[in-house]
């Protein structure tokens, strides 16, 4: 979270000195090299992200060694990281008027395993207990996150390669996370008795909101130019509670036990969501078309967005939620083009 509030305070600041000037008369007035003017009402584009999941780490094993009478915790976890993700959009403008529908997808995942070694011991989290000591650990994270936006707003002032504008913005969001976790271990026989467990933790959140936010752009030199957009959003949806699933497999008798259980009840909930984009673009105008370059940094946040259990070595907390895990946010750089005819 101290993070997330050192870029925010950052972006933040960053903006004011990008949009101070275009509210000013004088904004750029006639500096900027621009041979054939405003060149059509029509946009298309897309962007191409690699970012990664701001979320907790997945906690799934740990390493203990023990020396007389000193014991040290090894703590193996999975974090995420970068993947790819698209957005495209389309758009109209008419005078200072504008307006844009745009649908973005991402879906990171990472897997990660790792083994006993030297420890003295090796705990895997979250499973069911059996009774041969586990010798290996391996968990998978997984998100879905995709929305639709619907932008209609207004430019304040505008000028050749300078403009400063407002908008409000209509968001679909689904957020999907799933985590697994999966514990192995076997015995001396010969052959030995292998014997596995697995739990699965899905959650999600789907819903629909409305949000308000800024743009502005300011030239630097003969077509390119510095660009910031914020937006706040309030999003009304159904928080789907994690459903667990236990999985244990004894490969000597053949025996699967399988046990799907579902933690909380779904609900209704209201939640707080933040963009912010910032980055440097380069147009090109051509009699009937503008082509235009860009690239940047972007962050889509959303707060106490996905419930998980709270686990124990052996477990999971009956109706205990983790608090400190429910913020889910994507942050990463951007790059881009849009044609306008």
């Amino acid at each position: 979270m101290k993070k997330l509030t050192r870029i925010v305070g950052t972006a933040l600041s960053l903006s004011l000195l990008t949009f101070a000037p275009l509210v000013a008369d004088n904004c750029c007035a006639d500096c900027c090299w621009n041979p054939c003017g405003w060149s059509g009402d029509f946009e298309i584009g897309a962007d191409a992200f690699y970012w990664k999941p701001m979320s907790c780490p997945l906690h799934y094993a740990d390493r203990i060694f023990v020396s007389g009478t000193t014991t040290t915790v090894q703590v193996q976890e999975l974090k995420s990281d970068y993947d790819w993700g698209v957005r495209a959009f389309v758009g109209y403008e008419r005078g200072c008027t504008f307006a844009q529908l745009s649908y973005l997808y991402t879906n990171p995942t990472d897997h990660v395993k790792s083994n006993q070694g030297a420890a003295t011991a090796f705990n895997v989290i979250g499973v069911p207990t059996q009774a041969t000591a586990w010798s290996r650990g391996e968990a998978q994270l997984n998100w879905v996150y995709q929305n639709a936006d619907l932008r209609v707003g207004h430019l304040l002032h505008r000028r050749s390669g300078c403009q400063f504008g407002v908008f409000g913005n209509l968001r679909w969001a689904y957020l999907n996370n799933k985590e697994m976790i999966r514990g192995r271990s076997e015995n001396d026989l010969v052959p030995p008795d292998i014997f596995s467990s697995t739990t699965t933790v899905k959650a999600k959140f789907d819903g629909v909101g409305l949000g308000v936010g800024a743009l502005g752009e300011f030239c630097i030199w003969r077509g390119l130019n510095v660009f910031g957009e914020f937006d706040v959003m309030g999003i009304i949806g159904q928080r789907t509670t994690p459903q667990v699933e236990n999985i244990n497999i004894a490969t000597t008798t053949g025996t699967t036990i399988t046990t799907t259980l579902s933690q909380f009840s779904s609900n209704i909930s209201v939640i707080p969501a933040l963009d912010m984009r910032l980055g440097f673009n380069y147009t090109y105008d051509c009699w009937c078309t503008t082509l235009v370059a860009e690239v940047g940094y972007e962050i889509n946040y959303y707060w106490n967005a996905i419930d998980k259990p709270l686990f124990t070595t052996t477990s999971f907390v009956p109706d205990a939620r983790n608090r400190e895990c429910s913020d889910i946010g994507f942050g990463g750089i951007f790059a881009g083009f849009r044609a306008l005819f």
